[in-house]
């Protein structure tokens, strides 16, 4: 009760209106919109999440820019199901912030989004690229080019 996985709650800020999307689910707005206000409501001041979302800047912890990737594409997928008001802008700027922070500039690069986080709790993976981070950054900016798109899920 004392934890909130930065990416376990972004994966609830997608799959919430994808299930809405696919199975025609209803009665889960309140909860979706609770959901949303307490990310945004625990992005720091740099707007790119700590690995956990109770994390503040004092604790000197790694960011997960995947999260915030995951979370821009829910509520884009929040918006084409009417879920969340403002998704679409909230989208906008998380993703503007992935590529002003965390878009790797160099040709070497591992991964196009830096400052992912994985395995933290065996010490690997961390502020580090990841396949997800990359795919859902990516999914991201397809989504803000042509809102029409649909999704692979």
């Amino acid at each position: 009760d004392d934890s909130c996985w930065a990416r376990g709650q972004a994966w609830a800020v997608l799959g919430i209106p994808l299930h809405v999307r696919k199975a025609a689910a209803a009665g889960e707005r309140e909860v979706y919109g609770k959901i949303v206000d307490y990310f945004i409501g625990h992005l720091p001041k740099e707007q790119i999440p700590y690995w956990d979302l109770i994390f503040t800047a004092e604790d000197k912890q790694p960011y997960d820019s995947s999260a915030l990737a995951i979370a821009a594409c829910g509520l884009m997928e929040a918006e084409a199901v009417g879920y969340y008001e403002g998704a679409r802008e909230l989208a906008k700027g998380m993703t503007a912030v992935l590529a002003e922070r965390c878009t790797s500039r160099k040709e070497d690069a591992e991964g196009i989004l830096l400052h992912g986080v994985y395995a933290f709790g065996e010490g690997k993976g961390i502020d580090q690229a990841n396949l997800w981070g990359d795919y859902y950054y990516m999914e991201a900016l397809m989504r803000l080019k042509n809102p029409g798109w649909e999704t692979f899920w």
